[in-house]
């Protein structure tokens, strides 16, 4: 009998430190903290708030509001990260379907992406190899020669969620998904818009709040 009633305490004890524990600020901290992991360094969709949509930035794990076409340049110039030419080439680049995006050649790459590449967006396959350019970025393969592309993945895990600069260009934005760790060209202001909400991930209001919004 006494070992019974002995084992029952334990029981009473063990849950109501666990109820202490889930009710202290240190454990809803922890959880909080847990939430901003999940979320930095992606794009986010507040599906309880009117769709709002909100980047979170690895620098400093803050959030930071998109906006629509006209704001999300404002944005873009805070959280950006320089990168050179150099180590941007060794990040794999990633292809978007977006309908309002323009692909005069079909080859499954929009035209203002060609163009930042150097291809060809009037041909199908700028290098006259026989295989289409997007068919070739798809599978690692250089569309402007006989060669692989140089990806690094150490690179590319170094810049997972962040938004890039080509500072030795004329500024183009790019955007690391950190699902895939591909560099996704983001264009002008509607076009980043489009392209950072299409690689959203949702989100409630509830835990979007638990995240620390970026102060002018």
């Amino acid at each position: 009998m006494f070992f019974k009633l002995y084992d029952y305490t334990r029981q009473i004890v063990a849950l109501s430190i666990m109820i202490s524990l889930i009710l202290c600020p240190s454990f809803i901290k922890a959880q909080s903290y847990s939430l901003i992991e999940a979320v930095t360094g992606r794009t986010l969709i507040a599906v309880d708030k009117r769709g709002e949509a909100w980047y979170v930035s690895p620098r400093d794990n803050q959030r930071y509001y998109l906006g629509n076409g006209q704001t999300v340049n404002n944005t873009i110039e805070k959280v950006a990260v320089a990168i050179s030419n150099d180590d941007l080439k060794k990040i794999k680049i990633g292809i978007i379907q977006i309908d309002d995006f323009t692909d005069t050649d079909g080859d499954g790459l929009w035209d203002r992406l060609e163009q930042v590449l150097g291809m060809n967006y009037l041909s199908a396959d700028t290098d006259g190899d026989g295989y289409a350019d997007g068919d070739e970025i798809a599978n690692n393969y250089n569309p402007l020669g006989p060669s692989k592309l140089p990806f690094d993945s150490k690179i590319s895990q170094k810049y997972a969620g962040y938004i890039l600069l080509q500072y030795q260009n004329n500024g183009e934005a790019w955007y690391v998904f950190p699902p895939d760790n591909k560099r996704y060209y983001l264009g002008n202001g509607d076009q980043t818009f489009q392209i950072l909400t299409k690689l959203a991930m949702g989100i409630t209001k509830a835990n979007l709040e638990q995240v620390p919004l970026s102060r002018p």
